[in-house]
């Protein structure tokens, strides 16, 4: 029955679908368990009957990414790690498996092999193997996933149609962890707000993580709309999903997520109309309205969050009280001095690097903090390495944004999705796949018609 459904309304009914499975979720968490590996499977079996031909291995992983923070905020008993897990071996079976000729750039296979000696260093630090594992996933899970991300995609060709499909199921994972936050939020305006991150309005869980989830899908629904794409096929039901998004992300009071994605969707947008002269007298003959009614709508939602927590959001946002005054001396929340640390850190090793996982351990201030500055990270535990790395994932972006001057619906894409990875590694490290999936899918082409090359 479901079969004969047409594909608007098979995508309505999982919109739905997701939508209790995340409302059930706040009650049963063993749902979230079941649907999780289900889907993960599923999917395997899939790209197996289809040899990925119609590309089920980077629709489902970009599902699981985007539900990424949902499976760990429900408690559902999958891997902590299941995000980063799922999406490297989706990505690796459909590689395997589709036989399509990709330009692959053999720069990202020297990027992750510049960072494994720091590895033999951790070997010889721990002795515990367990513990050798926790550091080696928790510290190169992220690496791993932008390697193989970044190869599946590079200058991987793709429709329009193709990329909102794919913008669907990104939005549909973010949807489900919504309805389990709005569950167990329940009535915002009975939250108690601070000038800190707030995890009763994120639903019990990191603050940092549920906003870089909800900036996902506002960023993704942002770049549809850009492109006068419909995500969910009908205009209101995108933009009811974009607030939605937004005001929860900002409920959050964890500013880097929700920032992160909407400067990188500023910045795709920029880019897309300003890209020549055409581009920009189209841009104001046509969408100046619509640029003052987004600017407006923007407003607005943050004015109306602003209310509803008391003038609070403002406060954490601009860093002052009621009264003008500065309320915090750190406004990167203890983010500086780990990053002072992990500098120090890497002089105190003749610029070698101490391994990884390690300068957790080592670092002389903030000891015993994991690393939010994936930058910092690298030039701790990786050394000059490290920084060779760095440059790499720096220069690959800039040579491929070259190569696509002049195609501004590729360019908005590459900005958005490139700049979101970049940002958040800045606040986050690589806590989550989405950064190296994100990496990596800057890198696709749109056209018209798909060859293979």
């Amino acid at each position: 029955m479901i079969s004969k459904l047409s594909e608007k309304k098979k995508y309505l009914l999982f919109l739905a679908f997701v939508g209790a499975i995340g409302f059930a979720s706040s009650s049963a968490p063993r749902i979230a368990f079941i649907w999780g590996a289900f889907f993960f499977f599923s999917a395997v079996y899939l790209i197996f009957k289809t040899k990925n031909d119609t590309g089920i291995a980077h629709y489902a992983a970009a599902y699981i990414m985007g539900a990424e923070v949902f499976f760990r905020m429900s408690w559902s008993g999958l891997p902590w790690e299941f995000g980063k897990y799922a999406i490297v071996v989706l990505l690796l079976l459909g590689m395997a498996l589709d036989h399509k000729k990709r330009q692959s750039s053999y720069l990202f296979i020297l990027y992750i092999f510049l960072l494994l000696p720091g590895v033999f260093l951790t070997f010889d630090y721990y002795n515990d193997p367990t513990m050798i594992k926790s550091r080696m996933v928790f510290n190169m899970g992220g690496p791993i996933v932008l390697t193989v991300s970044a190869i599946y995609f590079y200058r991987y060709k793709m429709k329009m149609d193709e990329f909102v499909t794919l913008s669907r199921w990104i939005v549909l994972g973010v949807f489900a962890m919504s309805l389990l936050v709005l569950t167990n939020v329940g009535d915002y305006s009975a939250v108690r707000y601070t000038y800190s991150s707030n995890g009763t309005s994120s639903g019990g869980f990191s603050g940092n993580q549920v906003s870089i989830a909800f900036g996902i899908g506002a960023m993704m629904l942002i770049i549809n709309l850009v492109l006068k794409n419909r995500v969910f096929f009908y205009i209101w039901l995108d933009l009811l999903l974009l607030f939605t998004f937004i005001f929860q992300g900002l409920m959050t009071f964890s500013r880097g997520g929700i920032s992160s994605a909407i400067l990188a969707a500023v910045l795709g947008t920029f880019v897309f109309y300003f890209s020549n002269l055409n581009q920009i007298i189209d841009f104001l003959r046509k969408n100046f309205l619509k640029m003052l009614l987004g600017i407006a709508f923007a407003t607005g939602t943050f004015a109306y969050v602003n209310d509803v927590t008391g003038g609070f959001l403002y406060a954490r946002y601009f860093n002052v009280d009621s009264e003008g005054k500065k309320i915090k001396k750190d406004i990167t929340t203890g983010r500086g001095e780990i990053t002072e640390g992990d500098m120090m850190l890497f002089r105190s090793t003749d610029y070698m690097g101490v391994g990884v996982g390690i300068s957790v351990n080592e670092r002389p201030i903030m000891r015993n903090f994991a690393a939010h500055v994936e930058y910092t990270r690298m030039i701790a535990e990786h050394g000059i390495l490290g920084i060779l790395a760095m440059i790499l994932m720096f220069m690959i972006p800039l040579k491929h944004f070259f190569y696509i001057w002049g195609k501004p619906e590729i360019q908005i894409i590459f900005t958005s999705s490139m700049l979101l990875a970049l940002l958040t590694m800045t606040h986050a490290a690589m806590r989550l796949g989405m950064v190296g999936f994100f990496y990596g899918l800057a890198f696709i082409l749109i056209v018209k018609k798909v060859k293979d090359v």
